[in-house]
């Protein structure tokens, strides 16, 4: 799609207000985690791959959800990996499931 002579960047939609995004994409991945009173509390390494990616700070946190019962449980981690990358994991409680955003 070519929008006045922009082309649409691939992978990404248009957002409510017009502007385009990009589409967040999580893929399912294996995590070690710090085991603290809430269980999967802080990620310590990941899966990606076959190869185990070690989680070296954790940069940022953040949950959507929360009060609401119909709303999804989700926990966020932005991390940095021991390779430099900084990647964003996230932890659903429903499906106890631990995804990484792809292209991150």
């Amino acid at each position: 799609m070519i929008l006045l002579g922009i082309r649409k960047p691939k992978d990404w939609k248009q957002s409510v207000l017009g502007s385009y995004v990009p589409v967040k994409r999580f893929e399912i991945v294996e995590v070690e985690c710090y085991a603290g009173y809430k269980g999967n509390e802080t990620p310590r390494a990941f899966f990606r791959s076959g190869r185990r990616i070690t989680v070296v700070e954790v940069l940022d946190r953040w949950y959507e959800g929360g009060i609401s019962r119909r709303a999804v449980h989700q926990d966020y981690f932005r991390v940095l990996t021991a390779e430099g990358d900084v990647v964003i994991l996230r932890y659903n409680h429903v499906f106890q499931r631990w995804s990484l955003m792809s292209g991150s």
